[in-house]
């Protein structure tokens, strides 16, 4: 949840900084400096979902492993990748709604687009990108593996992987036909 939050809020502040006038203009020697650091903050907050979101699909393979008897890996990881896949489309999508929500200029060169145009779209990108992260806070909220529970997890896994006959240290997959299963 953390890294949501590191990647959320340069989003957020810094349209918001520069509507409000406290963001460097556009030809201050501070501007692209002040960019490069609220978009490398946010990078290392993305990277740090990236690489958590991973982890804890495992870790929700293991606990449905336990629960169900059926190692699901597949099916979630596959589910994963439809979801990129979809937010991508759909965060086109919904980009293009807030250009056509805000009359943006389709012909314009940049430096004749009205400040106002320019602040509602600095509006969209920043609190209306909040808000879908607070949609994924939410969503990872419900996240309810700790260290506590994951060790739990990988002793039972190993009671009922050796219960089944399937011994990690001789590298078989499962017991008779070489493929994990139920």
């Amino acid at each position: 949840m953390m890294g949501v939050a590191v990647f959320t809020t340069p989003l957020f502040v810094m349209p918001l900084a520069r509507i409000a006038g406290s963001f460097p203009p556009a030809d201050n020697a501070l501007y692209l400096p002040a960019l490069l650091v609220g978009y490398g903050v946010a990078g290392v907050g993305a990277a740090a979902v990236f690489v958590a979101s991973g982890s804890m699909l495992a870790d929700v393979v293991d606990e449905l492993e336990v629960t169900t008897g059926q190692r699901l890996a597949g099916v979630l990881f596959g589910a994963s990748a439809l979801s990129f896949k979809v937010t991508s489309g759909l965060g086109g999508f919904l980009g293009g709604l807030v250009l056509a929500a805000i009359a943006f200029p389709a012909t314009m060169t940049p430096a004749d687009v009205p400040a106002a145009t320019v602040n509602w779209l600095g509006v969209g990108y920043g609190p209306g990108a909040a808000v879908l992260a607070a949609v994924a806070l939410v969503w990872f909220s419900r996240y309810a593996i700790t260290r506590t529970s994951h060790a739990a997890l990988v002793r039972a896994l190993d009671a009922q992987r050796t219960d089944d006959g399937w011994r990690p240290e001789r590298g078989n997959l499962s017991p008779g036909d070489g493929r994990r299963g139920p």
